[in-house]
């Protein structure tokens, strides 16, 4: 079941909210949310809700352990190699199976063709993460074990979160887990965060997908210029708003049962550079691999040399954690280097030059960075890269431009660009520099505006949902 489908926004969350918050008493909440959590998971996983169930009960006792145990170091240690353990097998073993058989290492063996079957559980990556950060945190004495059991597989197994983040740390929601108040104004605020990030995915995210999927379908040998520059850029504009979307629609379902998320988006496309970027872009997720795997590691405290170690470890792993792919290690690869080349004086330079130069920097470099992770195979993307390069294909480009672009296209392109960046903070910068009276006077359209705009796509997004086939999210598969 995704956010988008018609049984979640007709029939399950409503059906949700109405029990949870219309029937149940504030005590008995988090049971019911518990509930359709699970069955929430179970629509599309099955068997694997009994997975996600193991985990985040492991995780609940071996917290509990930690404080009883005399060696809490080896206890924690065991806590996080059997959540590993689970990652590893479900979302690396095809890939692990591929690496062998690349080495002609019996690459016919019956076990290895079934580790290329596994099946991955959906939001394996994110619940994982999220056992690791509470049992790190027990650890450290930063959170106290949470003794509810009940509240504790809420915390991991939330629908609004579960399956594509944002990667939630207990210590963030563990007050409202125990106790929290539904507010009017906090429900609407959720609903008109949901409705936003819904218009993202349906309208924006599923209609340049269409072209990008298609270019990405164009042999390899035939791709030019334009399909060249097609798939990397669509992708960029396409990425975004899958996944900030869910993020909103995660965000907003959480404010419409009392929860408070962190934002997980910070508009990263106005980044100049990608340590900026990443500061932006999935903030859960880096600050995970900061608070818990770069900052172990000695983080920058240990010199340069050990930074730029620890830059080359940690990015190659976010590349891993987004796919079982070497193009994905390979963009963590990219990453990584940038960050190092930004650290020994080129972000620097950045700073002093003109703001274009830096924006240019980043794009160029950062669609280069994906035109290796949306590929398919290392082989595609050098293809791809030869054909943005200008030395794909012979084939006329507007040729290929007649066949891959449309008015429709120019459209998504141009609203996406638009939305991607902080319009809403720069207008109302400016209006606020406007005298009084004009001011109060644009200010008292405020909320018919609102009212106008909210309508607009919650009409424009039924008609997405109602006419539109299964468009998984992105972040699904990672």
């Amino acid at each position: 079941m995704i956010f988008s489908a018609p049984v979640f926004v007709w029939f399950f969350l409503p059906l949700c909210l109405l029990l949870c918050l219309g029937f149940l008493s504030p005590p008995r909440r988090n049971a019911g949310l518990l509930v359709f959590s699970l069955i929430f998971y179970f629509w599309g996983e099955k068997v694997f809700v009994l997975y996600l169930l193991v985990s985040l009960m492991t995780s609940y006792l071996i917290a509990h352990a930690l404080r009883r145990s005399s060696r809490p170091a080896w206890v924690l240690g065991l806590g996080i190699s059997l959540q590993l353990a689970g990652l590893v097998y479900f979302k690396y073993a095809g890939f692990f199976a591929e690496a062998l058989g690349m080495l002609q290492l019996q690459p016919d063996n019956e076990v290895l063709q079934r580790l290329r079957q596994v099946h991955m559980p959906l939001g394996i990556s994110f619940f994982t993460f999220q056992n690791i950060s509470y049992l790190v945190d027990v650890h450290r004495g930063e959170v106290e074990p949470e003794k509810n059991p009940l509240d504790y597989a809420l915390y991991i197994s939330f629908f609004p979160q579960l399956i594509a983040g944002p990667i939630i740390r207990y210590r963030d929601v563990a007050s409202q887990l125990a106790s929290r108040i539904v507010t009017a104004d906090l429900f609407l605020s959720g609903c008109r965060r949901f409705l936003t990030g819904l218009a993202k995915k349906v309208i924006l995210a599923d209609n340049i997908g269409e072209y990008v999927n298609a270019a990405l379908h164009i042999p390899p040998q035939e791709l030019n210029l334009y399909t060249g520059w097609l798939i990397p850029a669509g992708y960029a504009l396409q990425l975004y708003f899958d996944f900030s979307g869910y993020s909103d629609m995660a965000i907003g379902l959480g404010r419409m049962f009392g929860f408070r998320f962190l934002e997980n988006f910070n508009f990263p496309y106005v980044a100049r550079s990608f340590r900026d970027y990443w500061r932006r872009w999935h903030i859960s997720l880096s600050t995970w691999f900061r608070d818990y795997v770069y900052y172990p590691l000695g983080g920058n405290r240990k010199g340069p040399l050990r930074t730029y170690l620890n830059l080359w470890i940690i990015f190659p792993l976010v590349g891993l954690w987004h796919g079982a792919s070497w193009n994905c290690v390979v963009f963590g690869l990219l990453h990584g280097t940038f960050m190092v080349a930004e650290r020994l004086g080129l972000e620097r330079w950045l700073e002093r030059a003109p703001r274009p130069a830096g924006h240019l920097y980043f794009w160029l470099l950062y669609l280069v960075s994906l035109a290796v992770f949306t590929t398919d195979g290392l082989s595609h993307a050098f293809f791809v890269l030869k054909a943005m390069a200008g030395l794909g294909t012979q084939t006329d480009p507007y040729q290929s431009a007649a066949l891959y672009f449309s008015p429709a296209l120019v459209l998504w392109i141009v609203l996406a660009i638009l939305f991607s960046l902080p319009i809403k903070n720069f207008l109302l910068l400016h209006l606020q520099r406007l005298p009084h009276r004009p001011r109060a006077w644009i200010f008292s359209f405020q909320r018919p505006a609102r009212l106008g705009w909210y309508g607009l796509l919650a009409w424009l997004t039924a008609g997405e949902i109602s006419g539109s086939a299964y468009n998984a999210f992105i972040y699904f598969k990672f």
